[in-house]
């Protein structure tokens, strides 16, 4: 008799030990760095994607899925094969810059440029943040950069953009911004923060183009070239700590960086 109790409890704690497993790797992201190069004296194009390649399936889909949109949503094939979709706008990119030059010649500030990145930025066990950054030289004085980031829930794939604000008018919040700007440009009274933006509603100043997304240190914003200050101001980035930003969050982001 005390064999099989004996017996029946190994059984027990066994089916204990994989379920805690499970729990445990639930919502782990297995990802692979794929890279496209191709240089010469006239185009550059180099691309690099942190690309999906296990978990959560519906993880998985919309992470693959928001990989080919921010890369031009032009790959019909399959998402699963990574390799595929990075060699796809790898050869769209370079004939462009190609053709350009057939056509225009190389200017003289070098050889036409296309650069991208899409990486995790950062990850918890309940959500998972990708970053999209996307250079090109087409000639002229400088180039251009647009960075844009979203974070994605683990347990369903939801992505959060400027929905996981919900009261952006109200008066804390546009101070808090405020203050996430005026630490970037590094002054600290509004006249002088006035001095350092573009032509924007000082009062009620735009949420910026790219969503707010979540990272180490909080709710964090990120505004394009020239989209509220000059070139030369760079991208004005800025975070707002979790702390701070609680009473700004809906539930659905509180409940995830608890």
């Amino acid at each position: 008799m005390f064999l099989i109790v004996e017996f029946i409890l190994s059984i027990v704690f066994s089916l204990f030990v994989l379920s805690s497993c499970g729990e445990k790797d639930k919502g782990i992201l297995k990802t692979e760095t794929l890279t496209f190069t191709q240089k010469s004296e006239a185009a550059v194009c180099t691309i690099s994607i942190d690309y999906p390649i296990a978990g959560p399936s519906i993880l998985v889909k919309g992470l693959r899925e928001y990989i080919n949109e921010r890369l031009g949503d032009n790959f019909r094939g399959d998402l699963s094969h990574g390799d595929s979709l990075i060699n796809f706008y790898g050869e769209l990119n370079i004939d462009t810059l190609t053709n350009e030059v057939k056509t225009f010649g190389v200017p003289n500030g070098g050889p036409l440029e296309y650069r991208a990145s899409v990486n995790k930025l950062y990850e918890t066990n309940k959500f998972i943040t990708y970053q999209v950054s996307i250079y090109s030289y087409m000639g002229g004085a400088h180039g251009s950069t647009i960075m844009t980031a979203r974070t994605f829930r683990k347990t369903d794939g939801r992505m959060f953009g400027l929905d996981m604000i919900k009261d952006r008018y109200n008066e804390q919040f546009t101070t808090a911004v405020k203050d996430g700007l005026k630490e970037y440009f590094k002054v600290k009274s509004d006249e002088d923060l006035k001095d350092d933006l573009l032509d924007v509603d000082f009062y009620t100043i735009p949420m910026p183009y790219c969503p707010p997304y979540l990272t180490k240190d909080g709710v964090t914003f990120i505004y394009q070239q020239y989209e509220i200050a000059p070139y030369s101001s760079g991208l004005p980035t800025f975070s707002i700590s979790y702390y701070k930003a609680t009473p700004f969050l809906i539930n659905a982001v509180n409940e995830m960086v608890k």
